[in-house]
């Protein structure tokens, strides 16, 4: 058996653990930083892919807020009350049945082009100038879109509930219109509607780590959903990771909140501007073209935000796995092993 040089072999495992210097447990602005450093050096390539997926996700929150949310703040008469809570459940129907499956396809495939690009800048296999050498495979879109919706569908329960109880109402003020049982429920759902708001994202953020784990561990069951669930709970001494997502959230919604504002104000100079206006006001589609322009603040924010999220999401998934796991002991034990042999 041929003797390695006793240097080259320290060498490279110096090499190696300072590849790992990341993979260990870090604080909540050592993940910000961290995944908006990935976020620098992979950006450029998941900007790029990322830009036909995030239309279609913002084609369907624009169905939501065109159709839906406008419908629960109609004023609800006595003699009307029937047609609203008929226009709230067609708003809603239409809302579960198009809007969402489109927003979710549009999701993963952005979360895969991030997650996927990242991966090997985050454990350390990649650094800044060198070439991919273990990208992980693309996953099935159909079988990842399917598991993301019933991701969503658990995240937004709270919203079916609302629509259930505005569908409800509709039927019962159509079978039964002097029953004071249709306004009762739209009370009810009024408030649920309310609730909505606030419970969303809490089965959100826990959902938070399902699409990456699908991804890293290519698993697209069921089975990936709980394994995603429960990297995000307590476990003995190692608290949970809500305060972690949360902060984190906060945190990237004030980024994404500077953005939107600095990219309106920028378009409302465009649009006012003497020459622009001029050129709106002559051409066929003129109204088309500045209202498309209105949206591109929107768009640029989904375009340029998610992504960065996807990112965060993957480093907090190592995170958990090095605080319940020891994913960061495994990993510098098979360099070890690698530089040995």
């Amino acid at each position: 058996m041929e003797l390695k040089d006793p240097i080259e072999l320290h060498l490279k495992r110096v090499n190696n653990l300072d590849r790992r210097q990341f993979l260990r447990p870090m604080s909540a602005s050592e993940l910000l930083e961290r995944a908006a450093r990935v976020y620098q050096l992979t950006a450029r390539t998941i900007i790029a892919q990322s830009a036909i997926p995030s239309l279609l996700c913002f084609i369907a929150l624009v169905f939501g807020a065109t159709f839906l949310l406008p419908s629960f703040f109609v004023v609800v008469g006595g003699d009307q009350l029937g047609d609203d809570l008929t226009r709230v459940a067609i708003a809603g129907l239409l809302t579960l049945f198009l809007a969402v499956p489109l927003f979710v396809f549009g999701l993963g495939q952005i979360y895969s082009n991030a997650v996927r690009e990242s991966n090997e800048y985050i454990l350390g296999d990649r650094l800044s100038g060198e070439p991919a050498n273990k990208v992980l495979p693309s996953p099935n879109p159909w079988r990842f879109t399917v598991l993301l919706t019933f991701a969503t569908a658990e995240s937004l329960l709270p919203f079916f509930i609302t629509s259930g109880l505005f569908i409800v109402g509709a039927i019962l003020q159509s079978f039964t219109p002097d029953s004071l049982l249709p306004g009762f429920l739209a009370v009810l759902g009024f408030m649920m509607a309310f609730l909505t708001f606030f419970l969303t994202p809490v089965l959100l953020l826990r959902n938070s780590l399902i699409p990456v784990t699908a991804i890293v561990e290519q698993n697209l069951t069921k089975s990936s959903r709980t394994r995603g669930r429960e990297l995000t709970k307590r476990k003995g001494h190692v608290g949970g990771i809500g305060e972690t997502m949360f902060s984190a959230l906060v945190t990237t919604s004030f980024i994404a909140l500077a953005l939107f504002i600095s990219a309106q104000i920028f378009t409302n100079l465009i649009l006012e501007s003497a020459p622009v206006k001029s050129w709106l006001g002559s051409i066929l589609l003129g109204d088309l073209f500045r209202s498309t322009l209105e949206m591109l603040p929107g768009f640029t924010v989904l375009w340029l935000i998610t992504p960065f999220w996807a990112i965060f999401c993957t480093v907090a998934y190592y995170d958990r796995r090095i605080r319940l796991e020891g994913f960061d002991i495994r990993i510098l034990a098979r360099d070890v092993l690698e530089v040995r042999e």
